[in-house]
């Protein structure tokens, strides 16, 4: 055989030397490879030798190895790897447990921290000095649990996974924890301090085995963000996401990109984040969140968006929907500068009530959008309408830029017969209804009169619901309809036109937005004859 250059082997010891400098400094120790045991018992390893601050320490295939030290003013090891079926677990009841790590974990396996007694306090710190170190990877048929005792007393959390690195000049050190594809990240009432959070490509349908995304009641804290792509039915829920400490953190304290049927719900977000909630490409749902103190409050980018019951607080921009079809209901946007934002979008937006709105500003910004206000307190005086020939039009031309309505609760008075109706009619349609056809500006007349002699409340199907006023992609308002009101007695033979008990001619006003739905007070009140 031909002698190998010498240059070859010049290098091949090279590698041998840098391989063996690298064992040298740091030993690889695995489990005992016969089912493991405690932490601390040095019978779990190969070797005799519980790992040390510069080991690297393996967890070996079905060996389950169990965490039983504190090391919280120490490193544990060097790094943690865990093998493909091998489990970890911090031993419960034992009170304070934490588990310092000055390098990667990587987990292909299981890691399980469940604090669920009442004495349990259990931790991991990444310490590294080196940004790239400081790094929590879920790989693919890896799976982490973490479970802390809910309600504790002042908000405290005894499941933490935290950096604990020294600041870097004037930075704070920060962190990262990623979960890949076909893998599982379930953290339930847990903190997570100064580490961004990301989810890719994981089933959470239950379709397939060993997936699931849910993140539930945890505390983000810090620098701590949650990013989530490309997984099926997440669940995020019940989290606060709390960077009141530090200065600005991007791009988002939750961002949900590419995801089917996510659920994000009754979340906190107190700021200062560049953008509290953002979602992007995805079909949904964003219910009962606050948000607070962030430059944009929710931006919903893309896709059918169905939001109801979320709160914005000091936002610069509170609610942002670009490129969208769908609905916000019961929504309050307060003290926000630009409290709604509209492009490219097609939605209806109901009971959205604007508090402490901005003086001599507008309240809504509008670009080649159709949007139905209903119930909201806007005027159109209050709206800015611009054209962008640039964005995509999702809108038809013939769709109105802006149409208003409101709930109408009409409380009858006096002698009221059973089965009466109120019906309500346009008085001067601009288009002449033929016989029998549908008004356009009124939904649900004519309505029936329940025993208290009042007309449904909108939490009802079938609420009256008027046309207030309409305004034109230039920003011009049409004239505000009037109708005509009419009670009516029930017929006595079928087929027969029923008698009008008395007729009112009303003309909406921004009175008529009505705070609490279905608070039973009356929009109006008529005493009949």
């Amino acid at each position: 055989m031909k002698a190998l250059p010498k240059f070859v082997l010049i290098l091949i010891a090279s590698f041998g030397c840098l391989r063996f400098a690298t064992s040298a400094d740091a030993k690889e120790i695995h489990s005992n490879g016969l089912g493991g045991g405690r932490w601390s018992d040095v019978a779990t390893w190969r070797g005799g030798a519980v790992p040390g601050a510069e080991d690297d320490a393996v967890i070996a295939a079905r060996d389950t190895v169990l965490f039983d030290r504190d090391d919280a003013d120490k490193p544990t090891c060097k790094a943690l790897i865990l093998d493909p079926n091998s489990n970890f677990a911090f031993q419960g009841g034992l009170g304070k447990r934490t588990l310092t790590v000055n390098g990667i974990v990587e987990i292909h396996g299981s890691l399980k921290m469940h604090a669920q007694g009442a004495t349990d306090d259990m931790a991991i710190q990444l310490c590294s000095t080196t940004a790239a170190e400081r790094a929590f990877k879920i790989e693919r048929g890896g799976a982490l649990m973490v479970a802390g005792r809910p309600a504790l007393s002042e908000g405290k959390r005894n499941a933490r996974i935290s950096i604990t690195a020294p600041m870097e000049g004037k930075v704070i050190a920060a962190g990262e924890l990623t979960a890949g594809n076909r893998s599982m990240i379930d953290l339930q009432n847990a903190q997570l301090d100064h580490l961004a959070v990301t989810a890719t490509g994981i089933d959470n349908t239950g379709a397939k085995p060993n997936e699931r995304c849910n993140i539930t009641g945890n505390l983000f804290s810090g620098h701590s963000r949650l990013a989530v792509y490309s997984c099926d039915t997440p669940v995020i829920a019940r989290n606060t996401f709390d960077a009141r400490k530090v200065p600005l953190v991007r791009p988002a304290a939750l961002q949900i990109i590419s995801c089917p049927l996510c659920e994000i719900r009754e979340n906190r977000v107190l700021g200062p984040y560049a953008i509290g909630i953002s979602i992007t490409s995805s079909e949904g749902s964003a219910s009962g969140n606050y948000v607070e103190n962030c430059p944009q409050g929710i931006v919903w980018h893309t896709g059918p968006a169905m939001l109801k019951g979320n709160t914005i607080h000091k936002c610069q921009t509170g609610l942002a929907l670009r490129t969208v079809t769908g609905s916000a209901e019961d929504t309050t946007i307060d003290d926000c500068g630009l409290p709604l934002h509209t492009a490219s979008a097609n939605v209806q937006l109901t009971t959205v009530a604007i508090t402490n709105p901005p003086k001599d500003s507008e309240w809504m910004g509008m670009t080649v959008s159709a949007v139905q206000l209903l119930n909201c307190n806007i005027k159109p005086e209050q709206i800015k309408s611009t054209r962008d020939k640039t964005l995509p039009r999702i809108v038809k031309d013939e769709e109105v830029p802006v149409q208003a309505f409101s709930f109408l609760v009409v409380q009858l008075k006096g002698d009221v017969p059973r089965g009466a109706k109120v019906q309500l009619v346009t008085t001067k349609p601009i288009t002449p209804l033929s016989p029998g056809a549908q008004d356009p500006n009124v939904r649900n007349s004519p309505a029936a009169v329940r025993a208290d002699g009042s007309t449904p409340l909108p939490g009802t199907l079938v609420p009256l619901i008027v046309k207030t006023w309409a305004m034109d992609e230039d920003g011009n308002a049409g004239p505000i309809p009037e109708y005509t009101l009419n009670v009516l007695a029930p017929a006595g033979e079928v087929g027969a036109v029923p008698k009008i008990l008395k007729t009112v001619q009303l003309k909406p006003d921004e009175k008529w937005f009505r705070a609490k739905p279905n608070d039973p007070m009356p929009t109006l009140e008529i005493t009949l004859p």
